[in-house]
């Protein structure tokens, strides 16, 4: 990390003193401009290739392309401007400058030492059988092991079982959330059965049959759910819409099926809770319900 100047334009950056493979092994491509080659990584010349953060901060309205700028004190001449897409373990708001590394090596940091070495395997090959070749072959030309490795496939192994861990703990929030809002409804229900049991004992008189009853309340509690759904649903809608406004860096996704399942699921929460009411609606005596005040 170091100071660039580019006239009297002033910018923090992250230099990488890297080889011409660096952007195959991360799958860069060049939007103007080249790439620096095999003989120029190990001829410390001071060019280097910029990405698109920095070509906005310091060349604005220009093309910075065989442009000047100064690396740590150290004139640097742009030949290559990288495409604007995001980057394997690179910030897309920070400002990334790549140099050969003999040239940050000899020129600008003055190290004699490699600090890092990425590879890249072949799709479809084994990591863990990658990693176990590198490792035997790094301690038999260095005699011990004194390095240390991390592998893309480790890191998502445990962003997998951090996931797993969340969607878990969120899981179990939302059966919480779902069982006392199918409480809640269930005690509605009781207390619109109460209220209207002389409204049942009517009904029953004039010929209604126990399971019109029964469906009667359990379409109310089915239709409270669903209203309670399509409410929650439409919140949630709101809060993605407000949070793209207000933090556009967070991406919130919603998909219909999810709406659906949603809704679903809203619907059979109250096909489960209402059952008990409606089912207690159903089986009153119609002498005792006509009775009750």
């Amino acid at each position: 990390s170091g100071l660039v100047q580019k006239g009297n334009i002033d910018a923090t950056a992250t230099v990488m003193g890297v080889s011409d493979e660096y952007f195959r092994v991360y799958g860069m491509q060049i939007a103007k401009g080249r790439f620096f080659n095999s003989y120029e990584s190990v001829m410390a010349p001071q060019i280097g290739v910029i990405d698109n953060m920095t070509k906005t901060t310091l060349f604005p309205f220009e093309d910075p392309i065989g442009k000047r700028i100064f690396v740590m004190g150290k004139p640097i001449t742009v030949v290559g401007v990288l495409t604007d897409k995001e980057i394997a373990f690179t910030r897309r708001d920070s400002l990334n400058i790549y140099v050969p590394y003999t040239t940050l090596m000899n020129r600008i940091i003055k190290q004699n030492y490699i600090s890092s070495i990425i590879v890249r395997t072949k799709d479809g090959f084994s990591p863990a059988v990658a990693e176990a070749s590198i490792t035997s072959l790094l301690k038999n030309r260095h005699g011990r092991k004194d390095f240390f490795m991390m592998s893309s496939d480790t890191i998502m192994k445990s962003i997998s079982e951090t996931t797993g861990t969340f969607t878990v703990l969120i899981s179990a929030i939302a059966v919480i959330s779902l069982l006392v809002g199918g409480i809640g409804v269930m005690n509605i229900m009781l207390v619109s059965v109460t209220e209207r049991t002389r409204e049942i004992g009517i009904r029953m008189a004039v010929g209604a049959r126990e399971r019109d009853i029964m469906s009667q309340f359990l379409i109310e509690s089915v239709t409270v759910c669903i209203v309670g759904g399509l409410l929650g649903v439409s919140l949630s809608l709101l809060t993605g819409l407000v949070l793209f406004y207000l933090a556009p860096a967070i991406p919130l996704s919603f998909s219909i099926g999810s709406i659906i399942v949603a809704v679903v699921t809203s619907m059979a929460i109250g096909v489960a809770f209402g059952y008990a009411p409606a089912r207690k609606a159903a089986r009153l005596n119609p002498i005792d319900a006509l009775a009750r005040e």
